[in-house]
């Protein structure tokens, strides 16, 4: 699945934003699979805690 987001990134985000660079030479840590993958499993992570968390509690109630 890492390998998915990070192919993603590289062919379809990174193609979208590296025109960007030439008007606005900043540091786009999206274009970076890397980083992609990583918020990406950050965020799945965060929501499988919390959706977790409260399907256990209603079960408890």
């Amino acid at each position: 699945m890492v390998n998915a987001v990070r192919d993603y990134t590289q062919n379809r985000i990174a193609p979208l934003l590296e025109p960007r660079l030439d008007t606005n030479p900043t540091f786009t840590p999206e274009v970076i699979p890397t980083f992609s993958s990583k918020e990406v499993f950050e965020n799945f992570h965060k929501f499988c805690t919390r959706d977790l968390s409260r399907r256990f509690s209603s079960f408890l109630n």
